[in-house]
């Protein structure tokens, strides 16, 4: 994972340093952390990150006047603006940050804005799908849901179905097990796809679905989970 890190205090960029790595060893991630000590020293360096912390208060280019050039210049990483005053939140949105966490930054603070980016990325991931024999590559996002079927699958993208040469659970775990929740035999749907849930049927936008007795718990369980996880990715 690529992390970069803008501050004019070293200490602090020590501090977040720390407790990027620690993420990362925590959650056997391979953190690739760069530092910078003014904006304009970040955006001399072309690179792609996965998630870029920046400080508000620097000077000559401060944390805001930097989001908003990045996103100008087409940059999509995730953003997070570090920052002492809470009246910034709202100014930080404006310029299309993705996350905001408040000095002293704490371990806790870290995890959940690499938490949150990582689910994003997961979300925005593509994979490879096959139809007539073609290859397709398509986001994780957009699988409505995911059939077993004689020793592969079938994945409903968008209303079209695709063919993966793959056990069913494999596949599963390969796109986020978290997103996905087996719904009966051989089925498993997309939890963000969900539009209502009634007398044992679960409605999706283009498709309906009976829920086993086996799986209810299970279902209600990761719907909500998935609801409060993913609602601020999508």
């Amino acid at each position: 994972m690529k992390v970069a890190i803008c501050d004019d205090d070293k200490i602090q960029i020590e501090i977040i340093k720390e407790n990027v790595n620690k993420y990362g060893i925590d959650n056997n991630i391979d953190m690739d952390i760069y530092t910078y000590v003014s904006g304009e020293q970040l955006l001399n360096y072309k690179y792609i990150y996965d998630i870029v912390f920046v400080d508000i208060e620097m000077p000559d280019l401060n944390g805001l006047e930097l989001t908003a050039r990045l996103r100008m210049d087409g940059n999509n990483s995730d953003i997070v603006i570090v920052t002492r005053y809470d009246d910034k939140v709202r100014d930080a949105f404006f310029v299309q940050a993705n996350d905001f966490i408040n000095k002293p930054v704490s371990y806790d603070d870290i995890k959940l804005a690499l938490d949150r980016s990582c689910r994003r990325r997961m979300l925005d991931k593509r994979i490879s799908l096959f139809k007539d024999r073609i290859s397709y590559k398509l986001a994780v996002k957009n699988i409505s849901y995911i059939k077993a079927y004689n020793g592969y699958v079938l994945v409903n993208v968008d209303g079209v179905i695709y063919r993966r040469d793959e056990p069913f659970i494999r596949f599963i775990e390969e796109v986020d097990c978290n997103l996905f929740c087996v719904i009966n035999r051989g089925l498993a749907i997309n939890l963000l796809k969900v539009e209502k849930y009634k007398n044992n049927i679960v409605y999706l936008s283009d498709c309906e679905f009976r829920l086993s007795r086996r799986c209810k718990h299970k279902f209600i369980e990761k719907y909500v989970e998935a609801d409060l996880l993913y609602s601020s990715s999508r």
